[in-house]
């Protein structure tokens, strides 16, 4: 019994000095993705902790709707930055609605990695039409559609970007999107 357990542990470590390998470092002085960064993307998926630098969401609501992250882009001027994504609605709800606080759930919000809340500038919400199984863009920008004030031009990324979002009564709740770089300068197509 001592002898498999003791095999048991040499081959974990075999397995792991053989995926450590598969993390290497590329010509172009970029590591290449392998197992650890799909295990640590995993990770991050699941508990929400920041275990790479990688843009990440977790959406509670997957079963209603897909999400997928385009951009953040800052305005030095006004201080705004606004979130644009997709969503891409499961039900037969026409609409979905995103931002603000919608039907109770949270507030819509965005935090530095070291805590500070930036609030959008309005309690706007976005509506967008979303028929069943079509991608469509999502824009909370400027003053009056949930971009977020009074951002420094010296914040480089949120770690953590809250978003109400409202399918139906059955399917609301906060999706979040992690490890958001912002792009200054940068006006959304």
């Amino acid at each position: 019994m001592k002898k498999l357990i003791v095999m048991t542990i040499l081959a974990v470590f075999a397995v792991g000095s053989v995926m450590a390998q598969n993390d290497s470092v590329q010509a172009d002085g970029q590591k290449k993705g392998g197992f650890g960064s799909a295990i640590k993307k995993f990770g991050e998926k699941t508990t929400g902790v920041n275990m790479t630098n990688e843009p990440f969401i977790v959406n509670p609501l997957k079963s209603a709707v897909d999400v997928e992250f385009v951009g953040a882009y800052g305005d030095a001027v006004t201080g705004y930055v606004s979130l644009v994504f997709k969503v891409k609605n499961k039900t037969y709800e026409k609409k979905v609605s995103c931002g603000a606080s919608i039907g109770g759930n949270g507030a819509t919000a965005a935090f530095d990695t070291k805590g500070k809340t930036y609030k959008p500038y309005s309690s706007n919400a976005v509506t967008v039409d979303a028929p069943k199984d079509i991608w469509v863009e999502v824009r909370l920008e400027g003053q009056f559609k949930g971009g977020f004030k009074d951002v420094p031009e010296t914040l480089a990324a949120f770690e953590l970007i809250n978003v109400s979002c409202y399918v139906n009564a059955g399917n609301r709740g906060l999706i979040e999107f992690r490890n958001i770089p912002i792009q200054w300068g940068v006006v959304p197509e």
